[in-house]
C-alpha cells in the first residue's frame, strides 16, 4: 500500500536505513564536525604553543636533531666572520628533514669582521624530525618560530 504521495512503505524504510548509515560514516570518518574526535580531543581544542627554537654553531658543526609540529615557520638567521678584518669565511646553512625536506637558508661569503642577517619563511613543513647542516668556517645562528600551525 502506498502513502499519499504514491511511495510504497518499503522505500521509506530503505531511505531511513541509508540515512542512518550515512550519519554513521560521517561520525566515524570525522566529516561531521560536532561528532568528530581525534587524539587531541574535540576539534577546536587549542594545541599548546610551540616554543621558538634557537640554534647556533661555528663552521661545519651540525645541530642536534629537533622536532617540529608542522606549519609555517618564520626563520631569523645570522652569519658572522669569526676572524678579524682581512680574513674571509664562507657559510652555507640548510635545514633537512626525514620527510624528505630540504631548504637552503644561508649561502654567503663574508669578509673578516662582517655580519649578515635576514629572515625567511619555511612553508608547508610537516611534523617530524629535522636538523641543521652547515658548511664553511663562519659562525651561524638560526631561530625558528611557528607562525601558522599545520591544519589538522
Amino acid at each position: 500500500m502506498a502513502d499519499a504521495a504514491g511511495v510504497p512503505p518499503q522505500r521509506h524504510w530503505i531511505a531511513g536505513l541509508c540515512l542512518l548509515a550515512l550519519l554513521g560514516v560521517y561520525a566515524l570518518v570525522g566529516w561531521w564536525p560536532s561528532l568528530a574526535l581525534d587524539a587531541a580531543g574535540p576539534r577546536g581544542t587549542p594545541t599548546p604553543a610551540e616554543p621558538p627554537l634557537a640554534l647556533a654553531g661555528t663552521g661545519t658543526t651540525p645541530s642536534p636533531p629537533f622536532r617540529l609540529r608542522g606549519g609555517t615557520y618564520a626563520l631569523d638567521w645570522k652569519a658572522s666572520s669569526p676572524s678579524a678584518e682581512g680574513d674571509e669565511c664562507a657559510v652555507a646553512v640548510e635545514i633537512i628533514g626525514d620527510m624528505p625536506f630540504y631548504q637552503l637558508l644561508i649561502q654567503d661569503w663574508l669578509e673578516g669582521g662582517s655580519t649578515r642577517e635576514g629572515q625567511t619563511h619555511l612553508r608547508r613543513v610537516f611534523p617530524g624530525r629535522y636538523g641543521i647542516s652547515t658548511a664553511g668556517s663562519c659562525n651561524w645562528a638560526v631561530r625558528l618560530r611557528l607562525e601558522t600551525p599545520l591544519d589538522r
